[in-house]
């Protein structure tokens, strides 16, 4: 995976500290070819400066130009450009699992939602009065609150921080949109909406002074755009056209989905589908893994966990072509001996018994010509391996055959999702909702060939 989430630690230095909320620089001429921005702001010149030259060229490299007052920096010795909070927030995904208390107080307590008075936890809210609590002295607030509750320096260190870190603009650069006016995006306004909220702070600390709720306010009030700024910056990662998560996800080997190709298994019950054993690890990675990849066992735990997977034969033509059906490995029931499993609805004791050995066999096949071939010379089903088998007599609803037809069928996990697909099943789901016709049924040429046969006799 090509994006790690590490605590970030730096070492602060004013040349790297951003402490204007504003963008441009007040009482200037702006042009949108020569923008002039705050000298202390989030675009500065001085603070963050240019990469590799100056604005007049002079200085290359690393340093600071006196011709021009611009810094210029190295995309590979990068600054910790940052702004003081004034106040400690939790990071990004602090480990609330071991806090050593409750971990939704905690969760509250370092957010600032709630606090401690005499003792006891309450709820920051704008219908409490702070006639309530009196005595300023009783009050404990975020890294003092929990230390009373029994949380370790250690722990409060690691898992919260007093700075937000700020990146350079070309990361987040300036728009010009078609009116040729210059446009900001949302991290910016966040960045400046943040430094403005702890400026505000610091110039009331003589109003302040040492109220506690009131600094419990304005210190939630930094932590929720802070938490603002974390979720733009996920959502950034996540949403843009070459997002690095995206594209993990897609490429992604254990993705809880395959596309496989369908045979047909007259012999199977309408609600089982076989999954080739190649397909188990993607699909149940837990499961798989919990079974070191042993076939015999990984069958038992989807019967007795009630697994299902979701079938889909795209394109996806509303409800019909969706159904929810009971996954078995593939090399546990193959064709013509599968005798008291119900259709495979049950574990094929009688043959994994007789034929351990068989079962779960496909790293060492050879190549694509055993593919097409049912069975090899060691008994193995190898094109049974590789692909997904179901009764056909389900196939109305996906509207699919078996001359080719590549579906995607998907894991479900949840004791919530499993419940809920039951409904989709195909023996839940005779009827075809856009005509009223019986989906799961005998194909008509074969009702015909029988009655033909009956009417000769």
């Amino acid at each position: 995976m090509l994006v790690q989430i590490n605590r970030t630690h730096i070492k602060k230095d004013e040349k790297n500290k951003v402490t204007s909320p504003l963008i441009l620089a007040p009482h200037r001429r702006q042009s949108v070819s020569n923008l002039k921005f705050h000298e202390d702001g989030i675009f500065s010149k001085k603070i963050f400066g240019k990469i590799h030259k100056c604005e007049c060229g002079k200085v290359v490299g690393e340093g600071f130009c006196e011709e021009c007052g611009c810094r210029v920096v190295s995309l590979n010795n990068m600054p910790d450009f940052y702004c003081d909070l004034g106040t400690k927030v939790s990071v990004a995904m602090p480990d609330y699992e071991n806090c050593g208390i409750d971990e939704s107080i905690c969760e509250k307590i370092i957010n600032y939602k709630s606090f401690l008075y005499d003792g006891e936890i309450c709820e920051l809210s704008d219908e409490t009065p702070s006639s309530n609590f009196p005595d300023n002295d009783k009050i404990k607030i975020g890294e003092e609150a929990l230390l009373y509750l029994g949380v370790s320096q250690n722990w409060i260190d690691e898992n919260t921080k007093d700075f937000v870190s700020i990146s350079h603009p070309y990361k987040r650069a300036v728009v010009i949109n078609d009116s040729n006016l210059p446009m900001f995006t949302g991290i910016n306004y966040l960045y400046s909406d943040l430094i403005e909220k702890v400026n505000n702070v610091k110039e009331m600390g003589d109003l302040i002074n040492g109220r506690k709720l009131f600094l419990l306010v304005e210190s939630n009030a930094i932590s929720n755009i802070h938490q603002e700024i974390i979720n733009a910056l996920f959502n950034e990662l996540q949403e843009v056209k070459y997002s690095i998560i995206k594209s993990e996800i897609i490429s992604h080997p254990i993705s809880g989905a395959i596309r496989a190709t369908l045979t047909n298994r007259a012999d199977l019950n309408e609600d089982v589908i076989l999954i080739g054993d190649t397909f188990i690890e993607t699909l149940f990675p837990y499961i798989y893994k919990k079974h070191k990849g042993n076939m015999i066992e990984i069958n038992k735990d989807l019967i007795e966990s009630n697994a299902m997977i979701l079938l889909n034969r795209a394109p996806t033509i509303g409800e019909l072509s969706i159904v929810a059906m009971y996954p078995r490995v593939a090399s546990c029931y193959p064709y013509g001996k599968i005798d008291g499993t119900n259709g495979g609805l049950l574990h094929n004791n009688k043959y994994c018994e007789e034929n351990s050995d068989l079962i779960g066999i496909f790293n060492d096949r050879e190549g694509d010509i055993e593919k097409f071939s049912k069975l090899c010379d060691d008994g193995i089903d190898t094109l049974g391996l590789r692909c997904i088998s179901v009764n056909p007599i389900m196939m109305d609803g996906p509207a699919g055959d078996f001359d080719g037809d590549v579906l995607l069928s998907m894991g479900i996990y949840s004791i919530a999702a499993k419940e809920d697909a039951k409904r989709m099943l195909p023996s839940n789901s005779y009827t075809n909702y856009a005509n009223g016709t019986i989906r799961n049924h005998i194909l008509n040429d074969f009702i015909f060939a029988l009655n033909a046969e009956d009417f000769e006799n």
